[in-house]
């Protein structure tokens, strides 16, 4: 599990320079969010799904372990959902001895995440404390954070949300360049807000 986020994060150089992505053929509702843009649900293995803006395409290369990939290479932003067990998750970190049992499982959850964040970029300029919330009736956990990846002289704003369903935990993550955040935060928060399990 831990191996999860770390894809996500390193990943992001590889997709920022040598990405493709396919168009996406599959018809898709859509609606309009606060950023004005036109978005498409994406149903996931009849387990999820997500609104995301219509500019972005299916893009398998993001991360192996991911559920949901799209990106817009030329606009440079990204979004996956990795998705697990919640009983293995629990299972997992309770034989590694890092479970902490006063914390529910999102919790735990929560703080691995924002860890392995933490721990991935070589230099953190801002982090947002966890927020828990509620969306589309899942309880949630969301922390945004700007930084370079280690070895890269780049600033990238990441929006982090994780939630717990009826036997998944989600990892949420949207991704672009920090100078670009007045253009894209909206459309990113939009996205992660959109997510719903069925």
């Amino acid at each position: 599990m831990k191996v999860k986020i770390f894809s996500a994060l390193s990943l992001l150089v590889v997709s920022l320079i040598f990405s493709g992505y396919n168009e996406d053929a599959a018809a898709h509702t859509k609606i309009r969010c606060a950023s004005g843009d036109s978005l498409r649900e994406i149903k996931v293995q009849n387990l999820y799904s997500m609104m995301v803006p219509q500019f972005m395409a299916e893009d398998t290369l993001l991360n192996d372990e991911a559920s949901l990939e799209y990106a817009n290479l030329d606009s440079e932003l990204y979004v996956i959902v990795i998705h697990e067990s919640l009983a293995e998750y629990v299972r997992t970190y309770r034989e590694m001895g890092e479970y902490e049992t006063s914390k529910s499982p999102l919790e735990n959850y929560a703080n691995t995440q924002q860890a392995f964040c933490l721990n991935m970029l070589g230099t953190i300029s801002e982090l947002t404390p966890l927020v828990k919330g509620t969306y589309n009736g899942l309880e949630t956990y969301s922390f945004d954070m700007r930084g370079s990846p280690a070895g890269i002289d780049l600033k990238v704003l990441y929006k982090i949300r994780v939630v717990q369903g009826k036997e998944h935990l989600y990892l949420l993550l949207t991704y672009t360049l920090a100078f670009q955040t007045d253009v894209y935060e909206k459309r990113m928060t939009a996205m992660l807000d959109s997510f719903m399990e069925f």
